[in-house]
C-alpha cells in the first residue's frame, strides 16, 4: 500500500518513551499519508507531523 500511494520510506526507528517508533518518509501529498496511516489504526495510535527541512523553514525569518 504504501508504494501504490507513491509514498518513500526514508527511516524507521525503534524508541524508548511515549512511542515505540519513528517512521519517516515523504508522502505526495497528506491526503496519500493519512491513507496510509488510517490503514493501521486497528493496530496502533499514530501523530502525523508534517516537517519541513531547516534550511528552507530558516527563509520564513528572511
Amino acid at each position: 500500500m504504501v508504494a501504490k500511494e507513491g509514498i518513500k520510506v526514508r527511516e524507521m526507528c525503534m524508541t524508548l518513551g511515549r512511542y515505540d517508533s519513528l517512521w519517516i518518509f515523504e508522502a505526495p501529498d497528506e491526503k496519500a499519508a493519512m491513507k496510509v496511516a488510517m490503514a493501521g489504526t486497528d493496530l496502533a495510535t499514530f501523530e502525523t507531523l508534517v516537517a519541513i527541512p531547516r534550511d528552507e523553514a530558516m527563509k520564513f525569518f528572511e
